[in-house]
């Protein structure tokens, strides 16, 4: 049996070395699709109950922005307040996300019925929340409310029921209705953490 010189053999190594370096590809760098926070959803065991009560659902105001439902587009809202538009994975859903400094993180959305334009609105809160790539932050002249529909986050669950009827009795519900005047249906689905409101989404049904 013949032995190659050292040399030789340390060369080889090192050529080796080289090609696998050469062969391993950087990872990818994280696209605005792969880092956008998409909005929570309710459980789908939530049921619906008819509102007792009016749903004022025709607007939401972000400081001196106003979302009309149907009506105000998302693009718009972007070249208001930055960020990026951005697709749900493996639905229609297109929305934009926003952090607050007063604590809140609000989404736009828009799903295949509407389109391109605001078809629902989800306000969370959450105090200490911090902005980041997939929810950046609003300049305080763009900051939401925290009331979506006559519904205010914080808002105790005995308030809300008092005004909208009783939603059941579990942490989350839903109440929809009707407007004869602009012939639209919507939707409000509340989260409760503590019998308090933390969370609010407001969306066109029809």
């Amino acid at each position: 049996m013949s032995l190659k010189p050292f040399g030789f053999l340390m060369a080889g190594v090192a050529a080796g070395l080289l090609a696998g370096t050469a062969m391993a590809a950087p990872p990818p760098a994280r696209s605005a699709q792969q880092t956008a926070i998409a909005p929570p959803e309710a459980p789908k065991s939530v049921k619906s109950g008819k509102a007792s009560g009016a749903l004022a659902l025709d607007e939401v105001g972000m400081g001196g922005l106003v979302i009309e439902f149907g009506r105000t587009r998302l693009e718009d809202v972007r070249k208001s307040a930055g960020g990026a538009l951005a697709t749900r994975a493996g639905a229609a859903q297109r929305f934009l996300c926003y952090t607050a400094e007063t604590g809140r993180r609000i989404w736009l959305s828009s799903d295949s019925v509407g389109g391109e334009v605001v078809s629902a609105v989800t306000l969370v809160a959450q105090p200490g929340m911090a902005s980041e790539v997939g929810c950046p932050g609003l300049p305080p002249r763009l900051a939401p409310g925290d009331d979506i529909g006559g519904v205010s986050l914080g808002q105790k669950r005995a308030d809300v029921e008092a005004q909208l009827g009783h939603g059941g009795g579990g942490e989350w519900a839903r109440y929809e209705g009707c407007s004869t005047a602009s012939k639209r249906c919507s939707a409000i689905t509340l989260h409760y953490v503590n019998n308090r409101v933390m969370q609010i989404t407001a969306s066109l049904t029809s």
